[in-house]
């Protein structure tokens, strides 16, 4: 019922040779060293290694690393609250 590729007219043999083969293993680049490894090639994802997985955690830590926000909070002089009261504790 199905040719092979190799058979059908038009058909590229080498693309239909590279197309049969079993497919790649995804690669990822550590966001710390930037060393390309496999997906299934380190249990300490998306880093390839501990100590990067380390690295990176410690600049968490240290605050090197940080979410970006805005100060949205009203100043006291604007919310109509007084702290002026000497009995106020």
């Amino acid at each position: 019922m199905y040719e092979e590729a190799e058979n059908r007219p038009g058909c590229d043999p080498e693309f239909a040779a590279s197309s049969s083969a079993a497919p790649q293993p995804a690669l990822l680049a550590c966001g710390i060293c930037g060393k390309k490894f496999g997906v299934s090639e380190s249990p300490h994802r998306p880093f390839c290694s501990l100590r990067c997985q380390q690295v990176d955690l410690g600049r968490w830590m240290n605050e090197s690393y940080g979410l970006p926000w805005e100060d949205t909070s009203v100043p006291e002089s604007e919310t109509g609250l007084i702290d002026d009261d000497p009995d106020f504790a």
